[in-house]
């Protein structure tokens, strides 16, 4: 498609500069005398010397894609602004360019043709409204970018184009019942089934708080205390105690729109009824399970942002073996579609 396009591009140029040219080498056969030709030979010299600026300042002129919001819900269109930078005061008819869009969790990627016309400002934004998304991160990027003179009848292809822009797309949460009757405990050791960066489990909760005679040195929070000018030790305090499991599963038997949905829509009513729990998914590179403590409205948001990270994986002996070996070790696990 983008070839074609290619083609007709420069198709189009060719056929608009034959044409011009047959009308002066006729105008110049009718009017031979040289009264008659000066204005033909005046608005020919002022035409090679506009064509002439028109090349040398387009080169000059870049493109880059901006996301006015770093999130949307499934049911909102995606927008992205296209910002053209000129810099120059010359006074382009307008640009062309494909809107190339690639979603994580959705085979094929999309293409929309953008016709965009300019005013006289040095750095234009304009809006560009796309479809409605399937839920994940969407990746934006510009391709066969033109920029057209003033009459709009030549083109020069924009070079200075910037790297893609990322929209993550989130599930809607819906209301849904929840039946748990009992608060439950934690059993016994996790470190085998989930993967957690030393220093990095997500049970391990903090408070900020002054620097205290007998703290140690390696506690010291040094950047926190080079804004206050005082010294702040990062302090553990009891970590929240929960087995519950809200299970996201990316597996690709499932229809993931409908599968992230009932997630978030299951964690959000978890959160209603005042409880903690943990935001839980399979990472196929590393195979093994991975989770984020939720003890708050905001952790939500922040874990499945983490979640659509990772990728859609096929469901196979092992990862059935280490989903049963968890589910044996007496959680409370909600919607966990594969062994259901």
């Amino acid at each position: 498609m983008m070839r074609v396009n290619r083609k007709v591009h420069t198709a189009k140029n060719i056929i608009v500069a034959a044409t011009l040219l047959i009308i002066l080498i006729v105008l110049m056969l009718l009017f031979g005398e040289y009264s008659s030709t000066l204005p033909l030979r005046i608005i020919i010299g002022v035409s090679i010397i506009e064509y002439i600026l028109f090349r040398i300042l387009s080169g000059r002129v870049d493109i880059k894609l901006k996301s006015d919001r770093p999130y949307i819900v499934r049911e909102e269109k995606a927008a992205v602004s296209a910002v053209i930078n000129k810099r120059s005061i010359y006074p382009y008819k307008k640009v062309e360019f494909n809107l190339r869009y690639q979603s994580k969790y959705v085979q094929g990627e999309r293409n929309k043709r953008i016709a965009l016309e300019l005013t006289d400002k040095r750095i234009e934004s304009k809006k560009v409204i796309t479809e409605n998304l399937p839920c994940g991160y969407t990746a934006f990027s510009i391709e066969n970018a033109y920029i057209y003179d003033i009459l709009g009848f030549g083109s020069v292809r924009i070079k200075n184009i910037s790297e893609n822009v990322n929209i993550m797309v989130m599930p809607t949460p819906k209301p849904i019942d929840i039946d748990l009757p009992k608060m439950p405990f934690v059993s016994g050791d996790e470190s085998e089934i989930f993967h957690e960066d030393r220093g990095r489990d997500s049970s391990e909760t903090f408070e900020i708080r002054e620097f205290r005679d007998g703290d140690s040195m390696n506690r010291i929070h040094w950047k926190l205390s080079s804004k206050t000018d005082e010294l702040m030790i990062r302090d553990s305090v009891a970590a929240i105690e929960t087995n519950i499991y809200v299970f996201f599963d990316l597996s690709k038997r499932i229809n993931i729109d409908e599968g992230l949905e009932k997630s978030i829509s299951i964690a959000y009513e978890m959160r209603n009824l005042g409880y903690a729990f943990y935001i839980m998914w399979f990472d196929k590179e590393v195979q093994t399970l991975r989770r984020s403590l939720v003890s708050e409205y905001e952790h939500i948001e922040n874990a499945v942002s983490e979640v659509m990270k990772y990728d859609m994986y096929e469901v196979d002996e092992n990862v059935e073996k280490i989903l049963e070996r968890f589910m044996n070790e007496n959680h409370e696990v909600y919607n966990m579609f594969i062994l259901s």
